[in-house]
């Protein structure tokens, strides 16, 4: 299977990606705020209505930003959990060039290479979901 072939589906473009975190993110945030209202809520740590008011917008805010960052992260791991499935079901047919360039690389001949550059491909592909996932945590209260 080729390569442009096997990738298809799976790159996902930002916007598509933004717009399912967006979604999930507005869902969930809209569930808490029933529950919030159902159960009463909390008491808001502050001495006038401008610091509550203040208090309530910026802790809404962040929880919404940080549910949106926990989507976003989720989406990308699904979706290079699936593009690995596929990966590691079929054998992949690399372009000449890209065979050639790694045979002149390591001075080998092209019987195993494929599987190393999918290897290589996938490592190169999980630091992006690793520095997302690491950005999440550095914005998490938790």
């Amino acid at each position: 299977m080729s390569f442009a072939v096997l990738t298809s589906g799976f790159g996902g473009r930002r916007i598509a990606r933004c717009i399912r975190a967006l979604v999930a993110a507005i869902l969930m945030f809209a569930l808490g705020l029933i529950l919030w209202l159902l159960l009463g809520g909390s008491e808001v740590p502050a001495r006038g209505p401008i610091a509550r008011g203040l208090f309530t917008w910026i802790t809404l805010t962040e929880v919404f930003f940080t549910l949106f960052l926990i989507f976003l992260v989720a989406d990308a791991s699904l979706l290079t959990r699936a593009f690995i499935t596929r990966l590691t079901a079929v054998g992949t047919v690399w372009p000449t060039d890209t065979i050639g360039g790694f045979q002149r690389r390591f001075g080998r001949d092209g019987a195993n290479l494929a599987d190393w550059i999918d290897m290589h491909f996938l490592a190169r592909r999980t630091r992006s979901i690793t520095a997302l996932f690491i950005f999440h945590l550095s914005r998490s209260p938790f």
